[in-house]
């Protein structure tokens, strides 16, 4: 950095002006040069480090890069996904497990398994309307549900979609079996 002379901080080290860049009051003994262009004080080191002035908007800063916002996938409000290595619960947005350490790629997210998850309770409910599915949909959603506790896994519109998948089952089931109780009478 070329410019003015350094400067030199007060004496017995007391309170004054702060590097730009650590943001630590400058020292006796410390070496103390001012940006070329807008004079804030800077530590040679914190300048080279910098790669320039900290000073938002000084012609010497470095280029700041824009970075474009990350999106978070969900469904349905869905806040928590599972981790591919060790099944837990870790949230949505998370790029490495807090649970077994793993580092998640896009690939191994487990977008496919958890659309595939949630479409489930879509199946059960939807073949829990009509009355000649709904025992197949009643008999698998708790053959799937039981299986590995996937009850705790599902997110909240998951298991309410589930629920009433497997209550109208239920209610289907029961009012074939009375249509055809009062057909036989």
């Amino acid at each position: 950095m070329s410019g003015p002379a350094p400067l030199t901080a007060r004496p017995g080290g007391a309170p004054g002006p702060r590097c730009g860049v650590c943001q630590t009051a400058f020292e006796a003994g410390d070496v103390v040069e001012p940006c070329p262009d807008c004079t804030a004080p800077h530590h040679r080191e914190c300048w080279d480090e910098n790669g320039g002035c900290a000073v938002y908007g000084c012609p010497r800063a470095p280029a700041t890069l824009k970075a474009e916002p990350e999106l978070v996938r969900s469904h349905w409000g869905e806040e928590e996904k599972d981790c591919p290595r060790c099944k837990g619960r870790i949230k949505v947005a998370a790029v490495r497990c807090r649970l077994c350490g793993a580092i998640l790629s896009e690939t191994a997210t487990g977008q496919g398994a958890s659309s595939a998850r949630s479409s489930v309770p879509l199946l059960v409910f939807l073949g829990g309307i009509v009355p000649f599915t709904a025992p197949f949909a009643l008999a698998g959603g708790l053959l799937w549900l039981l299986r590995a506790n996937r009850w705790r896994r599902l997110p909240p519109s998951g298991k309410v979609l589930l629920g009433f998948g497997l209550a109208t089952a239920t209610l289907s089931l029961l009012l074939l079996g009375a249509v055809i109780l009062l057909g036989r009478s």
